[in-house]
């Protein structure tokens, strides 16, 4: 990891939350308090990184596809 997030969010596992219109999607600045409370924040769980993710979980209306299983990509 360099410690540049848009680099590192490529190497692993990250999600996001807050503000996304500026990136393509839904929230805006109109969705917050005030635009004092405006933020956007990625998180970043890369390997080697001592949290790691323990399962995530894609669903769809076809179902559920678990794609990090203890850490690891399952697909």
């Amino acid at each position: 990891m360099t410690g540049n997030v848009l680099e590192d969010q490529k190497v692993g596992f990250h999600w996001a939350y807050g503000r996304s219109d500026h990136l393509g999607g839904t929230i805006s600045v109109g969705a917050f308090a005030s635009p004092e409370h405006v933020v956007h924040q990625d998180i970043v769980y890369a390997k080697g990184n001592p949290i790691q993710v323990s399962e995530a979980v894609v669903v769809s209306e076809d179902g559920r596809t678990v794609v990090i299983k203890d850490g690891a990509y399952t697909v």
